[in-house]
C-alpha cells in the first residue's frame, strides 16, 4: 500500500506540473493573441488614414482639373456635375470628335487605357 502511495503522489505531482506548464503557454498564447489584435488594429486604422488621405489627393486632383477651361479643340477638361458621385462625375466637352454612350463599367486593366463608368458619355478622336 505504501509503494501505491508514493506512485500515486509522484504521478500527481507530474500532473501538477503539467497543468502548470499548460496554464504558462495558454496565458502565452493569449498575450499573443492579444498582440496581434492590437497590430491588426493598428494597420486597419492606417489603411483607413491612408485611404482617406488618398481620397483627400484625388478630390483635390479632380477639383484642379475641372478648373481648366477648354483651350483648344484637343483638349478635354473633366467637369464635375452638381450631385453626381465620384464614378459619374466627369463629363466630356468637345467641339470636335465623336461622341459614344458607354454600355458597360470597365476597369483598366493598366495605365494605357481609360477606366469608364456605364452611361458616361465619351469622345473618341482620330490619332
Amino acid at each position: 500500500m505504501d509503494k501505491a502511495e508514493v506512485e500515486l503522489r509522484q504521478v500527481q505531482m507530474e500532473f501538477d506540473h503539467q497543468a502548470e506548464v499548460t496554464k504558462l503557454l495558454l496565458e502565452g498564447v493569449s498575450s499573443a493573441h492579444a498582440h496581434h489584435l492590437r497590430c491588426l488594429h493598428d494597420f486597419i486604422e492606417a489603411q483607413m488614414g491612408y485611404y482617406a488621405q488618398c481620397n483627400l489627393y484625388m478630390n483635390d486632383l479632380q477639383r484642379h482639373l475641372g478648373s481648366y477651361g477648354l483651350s483648344t479643340g484637343n483638349s478635354v477638361p473633366l467637369q464635375k456635375t452638381e450631385g453626381a458621385s465620384a464614378s459619374s462625375a466627369t463629363n466630356v466637352a468637345c467641339d470636335e470628335g465623336r461622341k459614344a454612350k458607354v454600355l458597360y463599367d470597365y476597369d483598366a486593366a493598366d495605365m494605357t487605357e481609360l477606366s469608364l463608368a456605364a452611361d458616361e458619355d465619351a469622345v473618341l478622336f482620330d490619332k
